[in-house]
């Protein structure tokens, strides 16, 4: 998989009139972090940006689903902790390649626009 597939799976997730449930969330989750955990050192400045924005919306998912009152808002509470540590990697990451933070944003922007 790349960072492009990861990305047209959180697409299509994004247009779901209902919420996946936590096996297929936890499915997802762990093969972004599979596949960044091989790739992360060599992913350019684009692909970057898109792991970046992906990182972001899993955590904010996790983060809304962690207040909930039920057995998995544990796991989803670590889930936004380790996404979140991820996404302020990619930041920092693309702060040292050139980009400012506003540049940055402005891309985040831009993936939401399009989603």
């Amino acid at each position: 998989m790349s960072i492009e597939t990861h990305l047209v799976q959180l697409k299509e997730y994004l247009k779901l009139d209902s919420e996946i449930s936590h096996e297929e969330f936890a499915a997802y989750y762990n093969d972004v972090i599979s596949f960044l955990q091989d790739n992360f050192d060599c992913l350019e400045k684009e692909d970057s940006l898109k792991g970046r924005y992906i990182m972001k919306i899993v955590a904010l998912n996790a983060g809304d689903r962690s207040k909930r009152k039920d057995k998995y808002a544990k796991k989803f509470k670590k889930t936004l902790e380790k996404a979140q540590l991820w996404a302020d990697a990619f930041n920092y990451r693309l702060l040292k390649m050139g980009l400012s933070q506003g540049e940055i944003d402005a891309s985040h922007e831009e993936f939401n626009k399009s989603m």
